[in-house]
């Protein structure tokens, strides 16, 4: 018996079939040419490489873009903020004053070996000795010996270093913007605790000083900032940065301070400040550093 392929009656969706894959030839051949007409390029099927057409039209290259990580900016000590911190200039500074080495200018230092340069007003008692200034006496009273004025900075920097001999010494320290009895003046006070003004002994203060008097301007007393009188140095610094005022004693901060009145102040005439000292106070290695940027 044959199959019904072979007979005369063929399956009645034959010729649908056949309709169907005509109709498939003719919508691939139609695509082909769609295509063909839409593409800049030169279809050939023996050519796997296609080609642009002259179409007329400007053919623009699309940029590679570099997506790999792009390495930090580093800080470069030259005035600018190189990267975008908010802060110029930071990490470099090696001798910690708060100004940049690149910019650091060391205005006048002097480990006292001559006071010949220097003046004072006042009831002071100043003198070198043994390669050491020195200022005391009994008594009330305001003394500010000065050197040459050192131009102005909005960024600068002063350290001196301090000691005691004796009792009863009151006030100590540095003195900037001098002009005779007009001047800035951070003081070391009572260092001792002989007059018992602080609880625990000593206490630092900023103050305008005026014909006598002194008005403070900042101040902490809650440091433990007692010093034996026995000649032992310690190091008092001062930097101010516009109307920033930050105090150190051996390395250590121990006040700081917005103080508007600071501002464009200096350092101009610089100087030490004694007040009632009667056991006497001791000052070697005295430096003041500016930012000449």
């Amino acid at each position: 018996m044959k199959s019904d392929y072979f007979s005369g009656d063929r399956p009645k969706n034959m010729g649908r079939s056949k309709r169907g894959l005509k109709q498939m030839r003719l919508s691939v051949l139609l695509s082909l040419s769609f295509i063909s007409g839409c593409s800049d390029y030169n279809i050939n099927s023996n050519d796997k490489s296609p080609t642009p057409l002259d179409t007329g039209r400007e053919v623009v290259e699309v940029p590679v873009i570099d997506t790999a990580i792009q390495e930090p900016i580093e800080e470069e000590c030259n005035g600018i903020d190189d990267d975008g911190d908010g802060e110029v200039d930071e990490g470099f500074d090696e001798n910690g004053n708060g100004i940049p080495d690149c910019t650091e200018e060391e205005s006048y230092c002097t480990p006292f070996d001559d006071f010949s340069d220097w003046s004072y007003v006042g009831d002071g008692n100043w003198h070198i000795e043994n390669g050491v200034l020195t200022e005391g006496r009994g008594g009330l009273y305001d003394a500010v010996a000065w050197v040459s004025d050192q131009g102005g900075s909005e960024r600068f920097y002063m350290e001196v270093e301090v000691a005691w001999s004796g009792a009863l010494n009151d006030l100590s320290g540095l003195a900037w913007a001098v002009d005779q009895n007009r001047y800035f003046a951070v003081r070391w006070d009572d260092p001792q605790g002989d007059y018992q003004r602080h609880q625990p002994p000593g206490a630092i203060d900023l103050v305008w000083c005026e014909d006598g008097s002194c008005t403070v301007l900042a101040k902490n007393a809650k440091e433990m900032l007692f010093r034996p009188s026995d000649m032992g140095f310690s190091h008092l610094a001062v930097a101010v940065d516009g109307m920033k005022v930050k105090v150190t004693v051996d390395g250590k901060p121990v006040l700081k301070a917005i103080v508007p009145e600071v501002q464009s102040s200096g350092p101009g005439v610089v100087g030490l400040y004694s007040n009632d000292n009667d056991g006497g106070v001791w000052f070697d290695n005295f430096c003041v550093w500016i930012d000449g940027a």
